[in-house]
């Protein structure tokens, strides 16, 4: 099996390279990628679990092949990707899965729970990983009527711009200041144009039980939602049935002056084994853009409810509903509400500034991501930046200590530098 796995990345992989991108005057070709190297440098503290030095440096390296084809009313649509990662976080998070097996987050990416297993590890050892996988493979029929998408594709829902309730399949953790390419999912998405401004969108994704790899109702989810606009504001309504729980959302987006403003409320139906029926989650954003100094500048602020949240940081891990959330990465946060802010400044035409911060109210703690970037050329990005975390012990980013387990939470100082090549 793996070797017929290996075979058909070798196969999907030429087809990128040399097969994608000729002169054809019947379909559009279209094939790109880039090519990342990233360093990073980590300051651990002592008392938190299996941290045993004072300095980590760790290297990621990643390839990304994009390919796309669309021929009259049918496309396809591939990407390849492998990724490379050495050091001592990567041997760090080795001991911590074997101390600790199935914790939310402690393993690498794979496939266990999608329809399809397109990812396959080719070299691990204690301080490196080396694995590739196909993060997209779908094909679309345009139809009169709509779009039909079936494979392995990304869809993101909701208005949230740091933190997005409504996002329910493989959203970005608030950290992820790239959001280039989110991880795709094996499903089937039909989208109906219903009028002027106005579309509705179902999609199915089949999932399969990790521990026995069979395919079940309550892992995989069938979702809609309708979109429409009236004046100069646009309104989503969503409803799913998600991991054999019942969700349903709303939210808006429009203008105030020449401010920008979103807001979603998702309600979950928790199921019968939970401690409580269901908890509420909402989202509110406002951005604005404005000229200084000849500079122009853009701002973000953002309020975050999370009501499967803890008060108490430290019984985070108790709560089953929060922890399942967690390892299925649909939920990358412990407590109820959070107030972040964004600004960026262009401070030359290929060089912009940005600082995000992220504020955990309760804790109170926090996490600030100043970062630089600059388009040193036409096809090369090059980005600096920091991941700093503040606060008491007890609290979120603080650092707190898990009931009933010999295990202290804490996450590390991190300042890092990617450099892309685009081609």
């Amino acid at each position: 099996m793996a070797i017929l796995r290996y075979l058909f990345f070798s196969l999907c992989t030429a087809l990128l390279l040399f097969g994608i991108g000729k002169e054809s005057g019947a379909a559009d070709f279209q094939r790109s990628g880039h090519l990342r190297g990233q360093g990073l440098l980590s300051w651990p503290d002592h008392n938190a679990v299996m941290q045993d030095a004072d300095l980590y440096t760790d290297a990621v390296g990643e390839l990304r092949l994009k390919g796309k084809i669309d021929h009259q009313k049918s496309g396809f649509e591939i990407h390849y990707e492998a990724l490379y990662l050495a050091g001592e976080t990567q041997k760090n998070r080795g001991l911590f899965r074997k101390r600790y097996p199935g914790f939310p987050g402690a393993g690498p990416v794979d496939d266990d729970r999608r329809l399809f297993d397109l990812t396959h590890t080719l070299h691990e050892e204690d301080d490196s990983l080396l694995y590739h996988r196909l993060d997209r493979l779908s094909y679309t029929r345009f139809s009169d009527w709509g779009t039909l998408t079936l494979g392995r594709q990304a869809l993101t829902w909701g208005n949230g711009m740091v933190f997005n309730p409504m996002d329910l399949f493989n959203p970005f953790a608030p950290t992820d200041f790239n959001r280039d390419y989110k991880m795709g999912d094996d499903m089937a998405l039909v989208q109906f144009p219903t009028g002027d401004m106005a579309e509705l969108q179902l999609l199915a994704v089949p999932r399969r039980n990790p521990e026995n790899r069979e395919i079940e109702t309550d892992e995989s989810s069938v979702a809609g939602k309708f979109h429409f606009a009236k004046g100069v504001s646009e309104f989503d309504l969503m409803a799913a049935h998600h991991y054999g729980e019942t969700v349903i959302g709303a939210g808006a987006r429009g203008y105030l002056k020449n401010a920008a403003w979103r807001m979603d409320g998702v309600w979950t139906f928790l199921d019968k084994e939970a401690d409580e029926e269901g908890f509420f989650a909402f989202t509110a954003n406002i951005d604005y853009s404005w000229n200084l100094l000849d500079k122009n500048f853009y701002g973000l602020l953002e309020y975050c409810h999370n009501g499967l949240g803890e008060e108490e940081i430290e019984d985070a891990y108790e709560q089953t509903a929060l922890v399942e959330r967690l390892a299925r990465g649909e939920i990358h946060t412990l407590g109820r509400n959070y107030l972040s802010g964004q600004i960026q400044m262009e401070a030359h035409p290929l060089v912009n500034l940005y600082l995000l911060a992220i504020s955990e109210l309760q804790g109170p703690s926090a996490v600030l991501q100043p970062r630089m970037v600059w388009d040193a050329a036409q096809s090369l990005r090059c980005i600096l930046g920091a991941t700093l975390y503040a606060g008491e012990t007890g609290t979120e980013y603080g650092g707190f200590p898990v009931k009933d387990a010999d295990l202290v939470i804490k996450p590390a100082d991190t300042a890092f530098v990617w450099i892309t090549w685009f081609f």
